[in-house]
């Protein structure tokens, strides 16, 4: 979408390597640069002078113009590469919201089916799952009571309170999956339902896969969450407050993703968007 708006070719530079998922060909797995034009091919061509971009927040309008600027002023020649810096296209006014997550969904799907994960789970059962953040990187945050800490950390209470309005209606009908960086204890105070498997110490690409495949997903500021949980076709739960000028988030607003920010029915809400079970019991 920058590449459009700035009236350039978008060129797909390959997935950085992940210290948390250590030999992961993530360009493989989410098949996001299918189809697109590769940067190794543009750097054969020898004649492109590349011109590396900054790494400045596009969060307002005055950083999006000198953006601008530099594209069609500073250097207006037609074989001119320009490399983003790291968080660009994040925090740009570009709302993705409504447009990428068929995107991701269309290219994720077609990797799929050259690739097949098989889920083995129940297929008469309605899945619910829950993105806890609670490892060793976030924890050091959290005690430092630092922004990333406060905006990527959150509470036990949260996520109980949801499966609290959800159990009644569900509990006997659903499997909760529970996917956490953290161990099995951490997240044991949210054993709700029943029928509670924790995920933990799992390939990152199977923990991905399983949150796409959720029916319903409660998730929380994670960009590796919210990009499962825009490639999934269920009902999403999440608090549009997250989504701020300075922590963009780009939520859609599609009848799928429900805000509990204004949802005083939780229960009620996820039944309406499911369409897949019977009226549920007053």
């Amino acid at each position: 979408m920058l590449a459009e708006h700035l009236g350039l070719s978008f060129v797909h530079a390959p997935f950085a390597a992940s210290a948390l998922a250590e030999g992961v060909d993530w360009d493989r797995f989410l098949g996001f640069g299918v189809g697109e034009l590769q940067l190794a091919d543009v750097l054969d061509r020898g004649s492109l002078r590349m011109v590396c971009v900054p790494p400045r927040q596009l969060t307002v309008g005055r950083a999006m113009r000198r953006l601008e600027r530099l594209v069609h002023c500073i250097y207006p020649e037609r074989d001119t590469l320009f490399h983003l810096g790291r968080a660009v296209y994040l925090n740009s006014p570009l709302d993705q919201g409504a447009r990428m997550p068929a995107v991701y969904r269309a290219k994720y799907e077609a990797a799929r089916m050259l690739d097949p994960m098989p889920l083995g789970w129940r297929r008469d059962r309605i899945h619910i799952g829950l993105h806890v953040r609670r490892g060793a990187d976030i924890a050091p945050l959290v005690r430092a009571n630092t922004w990333e800490g406060q905006l990527r950390w959150l509470p036990s209470s949260y996520y109980r309170r949801i499966l609290n309005a959800l159990a009644p209606h569900l509990a006997g009908r659903a499997v909760v999956h529970i996917f956490t960086d953290g161990t099995a204890e951490d997240v044991r105070d949210l054993h709700v339902f029943p029928d509670t498997e924790p995920h933990v110490d799992q390939d990152a690409r199977v923990t991905f896969h399983q949150m796409t495949q959720c029916d319903v997903f409660i998730t929380g500021t994670s960009a590796f969450a919210l990009v499962a949980a825009k490639i999934g076709r269920g009902v999403k739960l999440i608090s549009r407050s997250w989504d701020r000028p300075d922590f963009r988030l780009y939520l859609p607003t599609t009848a799928d993703w429900i805000d509990l920010d204004s949802t005083t029915d939780v229960a009620a809400a996820v039944h309406r968007a499911l369409h897949r079970s019977p009226p549920l019991p007053d």
